[in-house]
Order: C-alpha cells, then structure tokens, then sequence
C-alpha cells in the first residue's frame, strides 16, 4: 500500500478536506471580532479605514 499517491494528488486532496473548514472557522472569528468590538457594517466606513481616509491615528481631527 505503499506510494498509492503522489505528492500533487495529496496535496490537492488535503487541501480540498481542510479549506472549508478553514474557512468556517475564519468567518466564525471575523464574527465574534466584530461583535465584540462593534465595528460598523457600511460599506463606505469600511473602505475609509482600509484606505487610510481618516480613521484613528491618521491625524484628522474629524
């Protein structure tokens, strides 16, 4: 029974097993994050934080 795989096909193979419950216990933490901390949910709040258009510590006044 030695050698049924090669190294592509395990891989592959492993990867597909494990990404969805990677990706569940992903989202599951991004949900806890941003209901512990309550973030907003607005697109436009969003997109000014990780652009930089004056969140905290950005040094506006706002």
């Amino acid at each position: 029974m030695a050698r049924c795989y090669n190294g592509v096909t395990y891989l592959a193979a492993k990867a597909a097993t494990e990404l969805p419950l990677d990706a569940a216990c992903a989202v599951l933490f991004a949900v806890v994050v941003h209901w512990l901390c309550a973030l907003r949910a607005d697109l436009p709040s969003f997109a000014a934080g990780v652009g930089g258009g004056g969140g905290a510590g950005q040094g506006s006044q706002g």
